[in-house]
């Protein structure tokens, strides 16, 4: 694109601009504003702040976005630079906006995919140091079973102990499969000894009838 120095007309506007914004060239030919009422009103004050700094011949290369009239939005990157006579006067600004919203949406899916990665290692480690814990409550309530003459009440409770360490350690082995260290297996579940396992301990800990 090429405008005169206020950028109040529009000298010449490649027909990338249709495809780009959506709208005929003709229309930026007769209203030069147009192409920023589009940009989105997060970023049009900032745009419309570097924009008026060209004319004196500030340096201009700002990335917005805008809204096409189907609704759909586009991320732009536009440079410009001046055009100038032997005696340094600016006569026309000259510049480049360029479609760089796939470019955008590949750096986005990138940044989530390097967060998903730090998360998958922090529940590793998580995983890794729980287990060490589960292991020393099981072989605690394993060591406190061999206790002789031990109360019927007592066994029950080390029993609730063993269960509940398992499904802790269920878990962990969840953690390690998001984590993409540990391949996750299916297997059957038996539903009704998990709930009565459940309401158990529920029982007691709640003090529930």
């Amino acid at each position: 694109w090429i405008t005169d120095p206020p950028k109040s007309r529009m000298i010449y506007v490649s027909p990338a601009f249709e495809r780009i914004w959506g709208r005929p060239c003709e229309d930026l030919y007769q209203s030069p504003a147009l192409w920023l009422d589009a940009v989105h009103e997060d970023d049009r004050q900032r745009v419309a702040a570097a924009a008026t700094e060209q004319h004196s011949g500030a340096t201009y290369d700002e990335t917005y976005r805008i809204r096409r009239p189907d609704g759909t939005q586009r991320w732009i990157h536009d440079r410009a630079f001046p055009v100038r006579t032997p005696s340094g006067e600016i006569i026309q600004m000259v510049g480049m906006a360029e479609d760089i919203t796939e470019r955008r949406q590949l750096e986005e899916e990138f940044r989530q995919a390097q967060k998903m990665e730090a998360i998958g290692r922090l529940a590793g480690g998580v995983a890794h140091d729980f287990n060490n814990i589960l292991a020393a409550i099981m072989m605690q309530a394993e060591m406190a079973g061999m206790v002789e003459a031990l109360p019927a009440e007592a066994s029950e409770y080390l029993d609730d102990i063993r269960g509940a360490a398992e499904r802790a350690a269920n878990l962990t082995r969840q953690l390690l499969a998001f984590s993409r260290r540990q391949v996750m297996q299916s297997r059957a579940l038996d539903i009704n000894g998990a709930v009565t396992s459940l309401g158990k301990m529920l029982n007691r800990l709640l003090g529930w009838l």
